[in-house]
């Protein structure tokens, strides 16, 4: 299986409808990969071009598709973190689920709050806690509770 090259392994995700934007390259992606190009993929057979797929950078700073979404959870730095997020999980469900009238508050304490709906239902969440500690919960409450 090891042997399968970067081209197949292109070829098996365009069969399953997973296709890079025209502008991403090969020297596109080479500009994110330690190593040799070809060595790299049939290492991580699958798993890394797939990350790829929900990758976003270049020039521009594209999303390199419109099918998934590749995000370190660990690096939640910002409130508009949360809302390029939400309005990514939009773009790829193509409009399924929906993320309206999007708002950061912060209350009288300093607390930061995220309100919005999700396919109209009224939402509003506690970012963080004075100290700065994002909830991880995020993301599966979006999704468990809409």
């Amino acid at each position: 299986m090891s042997s399968i090259s970067f081209n197949n392994q292109i070829e098996v995700f365009k069969s399953l409808g997973y296709h890079f934007k025209p502008v991403v390259t090969k020297e596109l992606l080479q500009q994110d990969i330690d190593g040799e190009f070809d060595s790299f993929f049939k290492k991580y057979l699958f798993s890394r071009l797939y990350n790829f797929f929900g990758w976003r950078g270049g020039y521009f700073f594209i999303n390199f598709t419109k099918k998934c979404i590749w995000y370190d959870l660990e690096f939640i730095d910002t409130s508009d973190d949360y809302i390029w997020f939400m309005k990514r999980m939009e773009a790829i469900t193509q409009g399924e689920i929906r993320f309206d009238d999007i708002e950061v508050i912060v209350d009288k304490k300093g607390v930061e709050f995220i309100k919005f709906k999700v396919n109209g239902h009224a939402k509003k969440w506690r970012l963080k806690e004075k100290s700065g500690r994002y909830f991880r919960f995020f993301f599966s409450k979006v999704f468990i509770y809409s």
